[in-house]
């Protein structure tokens, strides 16, 4: 859960900063004369000579200073000297969409300047970097097109950054691929609007540099391109499955694979018990870890590559939910086996077969 703190530090630290130059080049004016700015951005009056002041108008034909509140740097009475600067903290206007501002001793020869104020972008989405270890939490999101995801980094030893593959350590060959990186203390947040993966696919994976080797992996799913329907069995993790009719699954699962239980395998509870399944069967997935292990099916046999089926399942646990329970589907294409392996150490045989009764 995001605390109010962090949320409070999030608007505050992705605020878009702008400069607005007094006087440049020995000239009477405001360099641009129009910014385009959002509730909470800081604009920077910059004097690049003096003489000049900056004076929030009710319009931009007034040469008058607002009634109420309102902003004048140095003061509406005192001239900047060069090289000062003064901050100003965008709020949104009383009335219309803009704010004016002018120079007092300039303003009848038209040193007018405008801030045409949007109302502030909220993430829909945030996701904090490492808040809780070597983790994104959470870990898996869904999302649409356009929606804004904020990535927050209580710590700089983090970094998110695009890949093109799930579990992938290396940066993603796309343009569009991003990498967020704070630098210091005063960003520990950036925005990500989210557009379509190039590579066709339907979720965008992300990594940590630093921590990928200890299995620091984050994905969003789109839901716009998503070509299943996802029932959803804890905070940011879904089971996929289809759409078609299947038996009512049993009151019990008839296997348990325990997770990582003795290393990097896949351990079944009931040896003695051919794992032979049919569909309806109810197999309960049991992780020992929460971000050492995950199941994902695969279309062949020790494969290490994710199942390009309609339906297939791919089970991610968290620290709330380490328990998941798989209804059996039938297999596609006639097969007579269901594959799975762990995505972080399937190249070490980290793999599982369910035999599928016909």
């Amino acid at each position: 859960m995001v605390s109010i703190t962090a949320l409070s530090f999030i608007a505050t630290a992705y605020a878009a900063t702008f400069t607005v130059t007094v006087g440049a080049n020995g000239r009477r004016s405001f360099v641009p004369a129009i910014t385009d700015v959002q509730v909470g951005d800081i604009v920077t009056f910059k004097f690049a000579a003096g003489g000049h002041n900056v004076i929030q108008s009710a319009s931009a034909s007034s040469c008058a200073a607002a009634p109420g509140a309102f902003f004048a740097f140095p003061s509406a009475s005192s001239f900047g000297s060069t090289g000062s600067s003064y901050n100003y903290t965008v709020v949104a206007p009383t009335s219309g969409e803009s704010l004016f501002f002018y120079c007092r001793p300039h303003c009848q020869g038209g040193m007018i300047g405008q801030l045409r104020v949007k109302p502030a972008t909220k993430p829909n989405q945030i996701i904090e970097v490492g808040r809780e270890g070597n983790t994104f939490t959470p870990a898996r999101t869904r999302v649409r097109l356009g929606e804004t995801v904020t990535f927050y980094f209580p710590a700089v030893k983090h970094d998110t950054v695009q890949s093109d593959q799930q579990f992938g350590c290396l940066p993603a060959t796309q343009s569009k691929g991003f990498a967020f990186k704070p630098t210091s203390t005063d960003l520990l947040a950036f925005n990500y609007t989210v557009v379509a993966p190039g590579n066709g696919a339907s979720s965008i994976f992300f990594y940590c540099t630093p921590h990928c080797t200890a299995n620091m992996f984050g994905q969003l799913d789109i839901i716009d391109l998503e070509s299943t329907v996802s029932v959803p069995v804890a905070t940011s993790t879904t089971i996929a499955v289809p759409t078609p009719t299947v038996p009512v699954p049993a009151t019990k699962p008839v296997q348990t694979i325990e997770v990582g239980r003795t290393g990097n395998r896949f351990g079944y509870v009931n040896p003695s018990t051919p794992v032979k399944v049919k569909a309806g069967d109810v197999i309960n997935f049991q992780f020992f870890s929460s971000t050492r292990h995950n199941a994902v099916q695969s279309d062949k046999r020790g494969s290490c590559t994710e199942s390009v089926q309609v339906g297939h399942f791919r089970i991610n646990p968290t620290s709330t939910q380490l328990s998941f329970n798989y209804t059996v589907m039938p297999p596609a294409n006639g097969a007579t086996s269901i594959y799975f392996f762990c995505g972080p150490h399937c190249n070490g045989g980290m793999v599982g077969q369910l035999d599928y009764a016909l």
